[in-house]
């Protein structure tokens, strides 16, 4: 089973990603941290869904547990997860 660590770390990992491919600047990042801030669209964000929900095997925002809309920081994205593993 994942821990809250072990999310935000793949969680971290997939946002860089993206960032990259996007040819943002690459950053440090931590939990506080504004997705539109660091250059994220909604395209982006969705990515982010998609590849979380496969890598995790769970939609938290399928089930009402989180909504997509409260979703602004690195922290907001973990913590949806988190609560859905």
């Amino acid at each position: 089973m994942l821990n809250r660590t072990d999310v935000r770390e793949l969680v971290t990992r997939e946002i860089q990603t993206l960032l990259e491919e996007a040819f943002l600047e690459p950053t440090e990042l931590n939990g506080d941290d504004n997705l539109i801030l660091l250059g994220f669209n909604s395209l982006m964000l969705a990515r982010l869904v998609v590849e979380l929900d496969r890598a995790l095997e769970v939609d938290p925002f399928a089930s009402e547990q989180a909504q997509i809309s409260d979703i602004h920081t690195i922290g907001d994205v973990v913590r949806a997860y988190s609560a859905a593993v």
